[in-house]
This record gives C-alpha cells, structure tokens and sequence, in this order.
C-alpha cells in the first residue's frame, strides 16, 4: 500500500511505531509503577496521581463487576473531559467491558441511537439535563445509570477516598 503522507515526515521521524503487546490499561499500570505519585490528572487544582487512579479504576472495576459486568458488555460514557472519564475508562477496560463514549452534549435521541446500536446496559454520566436523562430512564427502564458530578473530582484527590457501593450512584 502506497502511503505518499510520509514523505512529508520531518528528518528523524520515524515512518512506524513499535507498541508493546499489552492491553490499554495495562499502560496506565506502567506509568503507575514508575511514576507512582505523579500527576495522572490536573483538573482545576485538583491532581490525581497515577497510583491514585490505579487504585480508583481498580475499585470502579469491582463495582462494575458486582452489577454484572462481564468481558464484552458494553458500558456507555456520557462524560465531558474531567478526571472522572479516565477513571472510568479504565475501570470499563479492567472489568473486561467496551467504552462507549458519547458526547455529553448529545440530545436524549442521539444517546438512545448509540445505546440502540451498542447494546449498552450501564451508562455512566455526570449531571445532563433531567430532561435527558428522564428520557433515557423512561426509554431504557433496564439500563443502569451511575451518576458523577464536576464536584466529584475534588473528592477524588483526597488521599483516603475509595468507597464505591452496589448502589447506582456509585461515583
């Protein structure tokens, strides 16, 4: 296959990568053992180590698991850009599920698309319209819905909080 975009590559760049053969989160685990107590986050004033989202994605994990959560299951994200999503990007990943992220500023239809198409039965999202997530409820009484607030980040860089619960509003 021809791929005439490299010749417009600097001097030094390389035309390839090499990667490790490991799972995705299996480089958040890396970058925690070797930079255990640096920043994973910055969010507002908030820093969230990686050794602190290594074990808050570990306990996500387990919740996850505790509703049901098996390799395969799909588990909708309707997350903006805080430190909560790559929490639980990596707690989907390490309980075995797929990520469907979706757009927090999708409308109550678009989300019922992509859970329509997914087959999602958990979404996790932070505090969208009532009217959204009404519609979600009302449209899909069997999805399980795990509620986050912007607020939630400064707990989550407190050193001794990990406590997650069988209850729905676990973050």
């Amino acid at each position: 296959m021809k791929k005439p975009w490299l010749n417009s590559y600097d001097a030094g760049v390389p035309k390839s990568l090499n990667y490790p053969d490991w799972t995705v989160h299996r480089f958040l685990e890396a970058a925690c053992a070797e930079y255990a107590e640096r920043a994973c986050t910055i969010y507002q004033d908030q820093v969230i180590s990686y050794a602190a989202m290594n074990r808050f994605s570990d306990a996500f994990a387990v919740a996850l698991q505790s509703l049901g959560v098996k390799k395969g299951d799909r588990i909708g994200v309707i997350l903006p850009n805080i430190p909560q999503f790559v929490l639980v990007y990596y707690g989907i990943l390490k309980a075995g599920g797929i990520v469907v992220a979706m757009n927090p500023l999708y409308k109550a239809g678009e989300i019922q698309h992509h859970l329509d198409v997914s087959g999602a039965s958990i979404v996790v999202t932070g505090d969208l319209s009532v009217e959204v997530l009404d519609t979600i409820k009302m449209n899909n009484p069997e999805v399980v819905l795990i509620f986050t607030t912007l607020q939630d980040a400064a707990k989550l860089s407190a050193p001794d909080v990990v406590e997650f619960s069988s209850n729905t509003e676990i973050l």
